[in-house]
């Protein structure tokens, strides 16, 4: 049945106590509800008691009804009167009985204006304005952007070949994820990512084709204090996927901790707090949640989230991965947020980046070598340490010159015999 709301209907009726009201006619040149109403359809009421003047007694009533009955209103949800907001015992005598929109002061009036207006009748999380702290999407779809403070949550940005997995915690092919196991011996496999449509943006990062006897998955992220000491004092989520396919279910647990002592320096880490168990069935991507009131400076030297799985087992070539990483304000978990890849890079490069380089000497027989500035297209975090993993033509070792900054560095190489210099170098101020 529907909300109806129509311009001049006013009746008249005589009906006491506080029971159903009994509509005797319209008021001349105003009409009935019978006109507008249907059986089982609601209404916002107004009934006002008076004298046989037509004075208003003091006794009056509004809220919500249902035309349950011809020329019947049942008084469904009282939301004002002269009874301290209570259904008014009503005495005999003649009342003025209208059908009059209630002010927009409480999240169902305010359900009901929406209805009225075409916007949604219902009334709860995704349709009440006063409700939106546990709005979790719109339309199906995410929520406004840059609320995830997970930097690389989708696992799309991978600027490193695939390292070698061991015990230690170590960066993989996907930016911003740390992978490791915990007590484990005869560790192998990749830091990797894998394919899977149960993720949101069709991979997820992890440990790769691993085997390894007696040991405990490990993934860690960490977050600048820069971009998490907004959350101190408010209750934060921390949501995304689990995968594993090891031939049986595996418990895991997220935890939440922060820098000791010492602003992004995570050395030392104290825990704020833990999730329950979360059960991960085989070959199956399961998403979880967890939720945690932060303290007034608990979030001001930057935060970590850690998922171990509970137990140490034993695999020979399985995956454990994480996708959709998020965490975000509030005590919901929202639609995850796949921002625009481009952006999602130049996030990561805060942190992490490579590039290549080619030097030709204008005439051949070599020469002193090339020195360039690298001048990053986004600043880093701190100033960087340089690296340079893959040397394919040079007539010396390449090195830094001048010191690094947070916006770039001097780099110096020898050339080989023809003047010709090629290699790739990278810069790294992660957490």
């Amino acid at each position: 049945m529907a909300h109806i709301f129509e311009d001049r209907i006013f009746e008249l009726s005589i009906s006491t106590g506080t029971g159903d009201i009994a509509l005797a006619g319209a008021v001349t040149a105003y009409r009935a509800f019978s006109s507008v109403l249907s059986i089982g359809d609601t209404l916002p009421y107004m009934i006002e008691a008076v004298d046989a003047n037509g004075k208003p007694t003091g006794d009056y009533e509004y809220g919500l009804g249902t035309y349950s009955a011809a020329n019947t209103i049942t008084r469904t949800s009282v939301r004002g009167s002269s009874n301290a907001g209570a259904a008014v015992n009503f005495a005999a005598g003649t009342k003025f009985v209208q059908l009059a929109v209630c002010a927009p002061a409480s999240a169902a009036a305010k359900a009901e204006w929406r209805a009225i207006i075409g916007a949604g009748a219902g009334i709860g999380a995704n349709n009440d304005i006063t409700s939106l702290a546990v709005l979790s999407s719109v339309n199906s779809g995410q929520l406004a952007g840059l609320r995830n403070i997970a930097i690389n949550g989708g696992g799309l940005v991978q600027q490193s070949a695939a390292p070698t997995l061991t015990a230690a915690l170590q960066y993989g092919a996907a930016d911003q994820h740390q992978i490791g196991v915990t007590g484990g011996t005869s560790v192998s496999g990749t830091v990797g990512v894998l394919s899977n449509t149960g993720f949101s943006c069709g991979v997820g990062y992890g440990a790769i084709a691993a085997s390894w006897t007696t040991g405990q998955f490990i993934y860690k992220h960490r977050m600048e204090g820069a971009n998490t000491k907004f959350l101190n004092s408010k209750s934060v989520t921390v949501s995304g996927k689990l995968y594993q396919d090891t031939g049986g279910a595996r418990n895991f647990t997220v935890s939440v901790g922060k820098p000791t002592t010492t602003l992004d320096n995570f050395s030392a880490v104290t825990t704020l707090g833990t999730s329950a168990a979360i059960p991960v069935s085989t070959g199956t991507v399961t998403p979880f949640s967890y939720t945690l009131a932060m303290g007034a400076t608990d979030a001001a030297l930057g935060l970590e989230v850690l998922f171990t799985d509970n137990t140490a087992n034993t695999v020979a070539t399985k995956n454990y991965v994480v996708g959709d990483l998020q965490v975000e304000i509030g005590a919901v978990a929202s639609v995850f947020e796949q921002r625009p890849y481009q952006l999602e890079v130049v996030l990561c490069k805060r942190y992490y980046r490579t590039q290549q380089f080619y030097w030709q000497a204008q005439s051949p027989g070599g020469g002193p070598g090339m020195a360039w500035t690298w001048t990053f297209d986004t600043p880093m975090r701190v100033a960087p340490t340089i690296a340079f993993p893959t040397v394919v033509i040079a007539g010396g070792s390449p090195a830094t010159v001048g010191g690094q900054t947070v916006d770039g560095c001097g780099l110096y190489c020898p050339g080989n015999a023809n003047g010709q210099v090629q290699l790739t170098a990278t810069a790294t101020s992660r957490l």
